[in-house]
């Protein structure tokens, strides 16, 4: 049976579901004659309001308290065995900044199981007055939280076409960064290791990397590719392991995730190549997986704590506003890190005319 929502109750009360959450949380700026019918609404639906946010409001006072729920996911098309590491904690980081900054916001932290029933799960989520999605989070899961009422906002990832709210890194821009960065040091073939298909945040950096290129007048050949079936360190080995078979490899390698600068060298000294002397690598990511390689890589790093704190103090700006606000995408840019995986190439003497 499919529960009552915050918009079932707005529906039916003629107001919108901000409204709603605002006479349920005891929020001021709501008419008597407004309040009246969204309450006559809740009974004649049996919807069950948001206890632990008024529990919160009244234990409190102050100035309009609010309670989130920051849960981390994961799309089901990743490994099962992948779990939320450094980066996530960093992003939780900002989350907590921007929670203890605003002074009347409490937040809990959860993880969405595909495993488990989704609708007790949904009802559990529309207790808060707000949703923050870490991780990467499945498209019809945010559709099913949107629908049902949930003010969200996603940080790190996002659904085209959705109308959510986001804040994610600057993904175009970091593939035409590391191309031109290759470039510059001489590099005219370069190659692209690609993530799986389904996460728009490689595609979106392998876009990046196709446009520089194109800027420089160059093509991002077929063999010049290969893209690795889920982000784990396994696929990655197996992609540059096909890629060393087939031959042809480029003078440098744009690599789409943390994870495969790892594999990518693995592979490289079972053949015993060298990184930089006999393929330069760059890396679109820097973390834990990464950092500790040798040679250091030379990288376009994120901002996972900045990204959480503008996620949540944009979630936080949503449940206060007396109205509806149009969604935003918030984009936050990456930073070049210089390393030793990227070797200067001697420039190519020109061809003597006559």
């Amino acid at each position: 049976m499919k529960s009552t929502t915050l918009r079932d109750v707005a529906r039916r009360a003629g107001v919108s579901h901000v409204t709603v959450s605002r006479v349920l949380a005891g929020g001021a700026n709501v008419t008597s004659t407004t309040r009246k019918t969204v309450l006559r609404a809740v009974r004649a639906l049996k919807y069950q309001p948001n206890v632990a946010a008024r529990a919160l409001v009244l234990r409190r006072g102050g100035n309009f308290p609010i309670l989130l729920q920051a849960v981390v996911c994961h799309a089901r098309h990743t490994l099962q065995t992948q779990l939320p590491g450094a980066f996530q904690m960093q992003v939780l980081q900002g989350v907590c900044d921007a929670v203890h900054a605003d002074g009347h916001a409490d937040f809990n932290l959860g993880y969405w199981r595909e495993d488990e029933d989704q609708d007790r799960q949904l009802a559990r989520l529309q207790r808060a007055n707000g949703v923050l999605l870490m991780g990467t989070s499945d498209r019809d899961v945010a559709v099913r939280m949107r629908d049902s009422g949930i003010r969200l906002v996603l940080a790190d990832h996002e659904h085209e076409g959705l109308g959510l709210d986001t804040v994610v890194s600057d993904n175009v821009a970091a593939g035409r960064t590391a191309v031109r960065y290759l470039l510059e040091r001489g590099h005219r073939r370069i190659g692209w290791m690609g993530g799986p298909a389904y996460d728009i945040v490689y595609r979106q950096r392998g876009e990046g990397v196709r446009l520089e290129l194109a800027a420089a007048k160059l093509r991002l050949a077929p063999r010049d590719r290969r893209a690795a079936a889920d982000d784990d360190v396994l696929f990655y080995e197996r992609a540059m392991s096909d890629w060393l078979r087939a031959g042809h490899l480029p003078s440098a390698i744009v690599l789409c995730s943390p994870l495969a600068m790892p594999a990518v060298l693995n592979v490289m000294r079972e053949h015993g190549l060298r990184c930089p002397q006999d393929l330069s690598l760059i890396s679109l990511d820097l973390d834990a997986n990464n950092a500790a390689c040798r040679p250091r890589p030379t990288a376009l790093a994120t901002y996972p704590q900045t990204i959480g704190r503008q996620a949540m103090e944009r979630l936080i700006k949503i449940v206060r506003a007396n109205s509806e606000l149009p969604p935003l995408k918030t984009v936050v840019p990456m930073r070049l890190v210089e390393g030793e995986s990227v070797a200067i190439l001697p420039a190519v003497p020109a061809k003597k005319r006559g």
